[in-house]
């Protein structure tokens, strides 16, 4: 967890959108599951409830207003980390819950929904037409980018790092509804 906010990584997110975007797949898919998993006793609500909270969060990121305040604040910044953090971490606790591991529906639907928001972002960042984020004009040319190529790639992180997996984690679940069904049906 501290490598991930002490780490080159993070130094680079403060320059490229993309960078930061990967940091952000990486918080809520990676470290958000790990500390659920490692603090199981730690859940409180539903999956679906954290997943809409979760994808707001991750979505106050992407407004103008929001990136300026956590560019230009430090408290903002940590605001937002946390956030982004603490809802993830409830929605992935939830969700390894063992009752709702028999809400076969509720399991499907809670990734489902962030996947959509994530593609929903994804898309938003990959088509705009302008960079959005003042923030990326100058830092990306460091890096021999433009600030929009920079954007769009960060909006193809969030597809392909994002809601790749969460599609697939909610067509595992349906897919095992479908059996489930079909087996009842037959029996």
């Amino acid at each position: 967890m501290g490598l991930l906010w002490v780490s080159p990584l993070c130094a680079a997110s403060a320059s490229l959108l993309s960078v930061r975007m990967a940091h952000h797949m990486i918080t809520m898919l990676l470290l958000a599951p790990a500390l659920a998993l490692g603090w199981p006793k730690v859940r409180i609500g539903d999956p679906i409830g954290w997943a809409v909270l979760a994808a707001l969060a991750l979505t106050a990121w992407f407004v103008p207003a929001a990136y300026s305040f956590a560019w230009d604040w430090t408290a903002g910044y940590w605001l937002l980390q946390l956030a982004m953090l603490g809802t993830a971490w409830q929605f992935w606790a939830t969700w390894f819950d063992p009752a709702t591991q028999t809400k076969p529906l509720v399991m499907t639907a809670a990734p489902a929904l962030l996947a959509m928001v994530m593609g929903f972002v994804g898309a938003l960042l990959t088509f705009a037409p302008r960079p959005l984020f003042a923030e990326h004009i100058f830092t990306t040319v460091l890096f021999d980018v433009s600030p929009l190529w920079d954007q769009q790639l960060a909006g193809l992180v969030m597809w392909t790092t994002g809601m790749v997996p969460m599609v697939l984690l909610a067509f595992v679940h349906l897919r095992s509804v479908a059996i489930a069904s079909a087996a009842g049906a037959r029996g």
